[in-house]
Order: structure tokens, then C-alpha cells, then sequence
């Protein structure tokens, strides 16, 4: 007994005991019965991992023809952008990206 605060420890031994072997303990108590089985029956873990190996395998799918649609967007539009430079004089190029430049801007007022 602890003194400071009076609380009993008690320890308790229970052994359970059967009389016909360990299989009649099986019997007996159903909760010690190891011999169920799986808790997921093995074709239902099958079908859920082919189920997410056929998603991701369709996502790598899809990732890869966006990505090769991007690259193909961006040849053209590289294209698109050197033909329309090519077709501008020097000139105007000069001329266009001059009167963009706010130093070379006079004020009217």
C-alpha cells in the first residue's frame, strides 16, 4: 500500500486452462482462432492494384500527350514569330521597338 497516496496495487495472474489440449482452447474461445483467413480476399487485392496501376498508367499517358502538345504549340508560335520578324524591314523594326522606349518619347503637351 502507498502510503503518500493511499492508493492498493493489486496484480492479477489469470491463466486459461482447458482441459481437452490446445485445440479444445480453440474451441472454446473463438477469439483465438487463427485460422480465418485473410481479411481482404486475395483476387479483391489483385483487382484494387491493376485498378491503380490502369489509372496511373493512364495519367502518364495524358501527362505525356500534353507535354508533347505544349512543345509542338511552342515550335509553332517560335515559328509564327520568326516569320512575322522576317517579314518586317529592319527598319521598322528599329522604328516600332524605338517608339516603345520611354527615353526616346517627347512629351506633348
Amino acid at each position: 500500500m502507498d502510503k503518500r497516496n493511499e492508493e492498493a496495487i493489486h496484480i492479477y495472474t489469470v491463466t486459461v486452462v482447458s482441459t481437452g489440449g490446445s485445440d479444445k482452447v480453440k474451441g472454446d474461445h473463438p477469439d483465438l482462432d487463427t485460422d480465418k483467413g485473410a481479411a481482404l480476399p486475395v483476387w479483391v487485392f489483385a483487382l484494387v492494384v491493376t485498378a491503380l496501376v490502369a489509372v496511373i498508367v493512364g495519367l502518364v499517358v495524358v501527362i505525356v500527350r500534353l507535354r508533347r502538345e505544349n512543345q509542338q504549340l511552342q515550335i509553332k508560335t517560335n515559328r509564327l514569330e520568326m516569320n512575322r520578324k522576317s517579314n518586317h524591314s529592319p527598319e521598322e523594326e528599329r522604328l516600332s521597338t524605338s517608339s516603345k522606349d520611354p527615353e526616346t518619347m517627347t512629351d506633348h503637351r
